[in-house]
């Protein structure tokens, strides 16, 4: 609406002439009429309480931007307009004036378009709001059907056991921020998450996570699949049993020494010929263990939390280290005594050192070893805590 306000100017004027003075008559000049137009189909107040607009606001300004970080997901809009009789609509949907009006914001540029309408005159302004994307690339969690995991979000390498009847493994994990993706081994993960193959022995995975803002964090697993136990000893035993075939107890018919005719010969009893047997050198716990000299060793090993039972030496190779229950993870650092020598802790390959998970349980076991040329050597470092199973 236009407020026209009027004015009326009026002049009057009287001549006086020196010498000879001659009255004039007053002279009225007629009534002006002068238009001053006040548009009133505007926006008095434009405010948000989430953040500020890039200026102050103006009726007479149309066009408004503003910059917010990811963490701001809606804004609070409130719109006044002069006249009470406009309407005002944003993006086509019609708002109350003066009630504050609650608006979404997706990731990048979202675009408002505000007109203010009496039906005949219209005033339209735009506001434009940048939301910064989101650079959360972490994990809320790893989910595995089988073994046992301790996630910290912040931890990224992590090791687990399990039974050498596990063929296969489901893994699934979840993101921390919606709009972030993750991706196992490089392929898309499914709904019911992602079923690998394992094989007897170290199998690696690979879960990448990355933020709506293209960066990339790489989580990695170490499963390892037991062996099937062998019992070699069983097999010597069963190896040395008597062919039930051969009747050894079957009497023989008695063979005259010349010498003695009252003596007979008979085959030795089975363990007799056990006895008389050249039993093979065996290794491990069932015969002769020859100790080599190596060259895989660590020259010093440290923590960063807890209390060793024994300090280490070189040639200790299982230690059982106590640890608050608190306790989440620990560095490991370790120092090969040959410069050449591969160090790997808990499955991680590393110079020196690495950050491993302590699982909420009784007992962690992390691995320690070092491969120098054909010699590799194991240290175990068992973590405990004071917890019931």
């Amino acid at each position: 609406m236009k407020l026209k306000k009027r004015a009326k100017v009026i002049t009057v004027g009287t001549i006086i002439l020196f010498a000879n003075i001659y009255p004039y008559p007053l002279l009225h000049s007629s009534a002006e009429e002068i238009s001053l137009v006040e548009n009133t189909v505007q926006l008095k107040s434009l405010t948000i309480s989430e953040f500020q607009l890039n200026q102050t606001f103006s009726s007479d300004v149309s066009s408004y931007t503003a910059n917010v970080s990811n963490e701001v997901e809606r804004m609070s809009l409130r719109l006044e307009t002069k006249d009470e009789t406009s309407s005002v609509t944003i993006n086509g949907e019609i708002v109350e004036s003066g009630v504050e009006t609650v608006l979404p914001l997706e990731t990048g540029e979202n675009i408002f378009h505000i007109v203010v309408t009496n039906g005949t005159e219209t005033s339209t302004y735009t506001l434009t709001v940048i939301r910064a994307p989101n650079d959360n690339n972490q994990l809320a969690n790893i989910m595995l059907s089988s073994g046992e995991l301790a996630f910290e979000p912040a931890v990224t390498h992590y090791n687990v056991n399990v039974d050498s009847k596990i063929s296969n493994i489901t893994i699934k994990p979840k993101v921390a921020a919606e709009t972030s993706t993750a991706k196992i081994n490089g392929d898309v993960i499914g709904e019911k998450g992602y079923t690998m193959e394992l094989p007897v022995g170290n199998s690696v995975v690979s879960i990448v996570v990355t933020a709506e803002d293209g960066a990339e964090r790489t989580y990695q697993i170490t499963i390892n699949r037991a062996e099937e136990k062998n019992n070699s000893n069983d097999k010597d035993i069963e190896g040395q049993k008597q062919n039930p075939d051969s009747k050894v107890n079957e009497e023989k018919t008695p063979i005259q020494n010349p010498d003695n005719s009252n003596q007979t010969d008979r085959l030795d009893s089975p363990q007799q010929s056990q006895n008389n047997r050249t039993m093979p050198t065996m290794s491990g716990s069932f015969g002769t263990e020859v100790e080599e000299q190596t060259k895989a060793n660590l020259s010093n090993l440290t923590i960063s939390d807890g209390t060793w039972d024994n300090s280490f030496t070189s040639e200790e190779y299982t230690y059982h280290i106590a640890v608050d229950t608190d306790v989440t993870s620990v560095t490991i650092e370790g120092n090969p005594e040959e410069n050449d020598a591969e160090l790997t802790i808990d499955g991680i390959e590393t110079t020196n050192s690495a950050t491993v998970a302590i699982g909420d349980v009784a007992q962690t076991v992390i691995s320690v070893a070092v491969t120098y040329e054909n010699d590799r050597k194991t240290y175990v470092l068992v973590f405990d805590k004071d917890i019931d199973d």
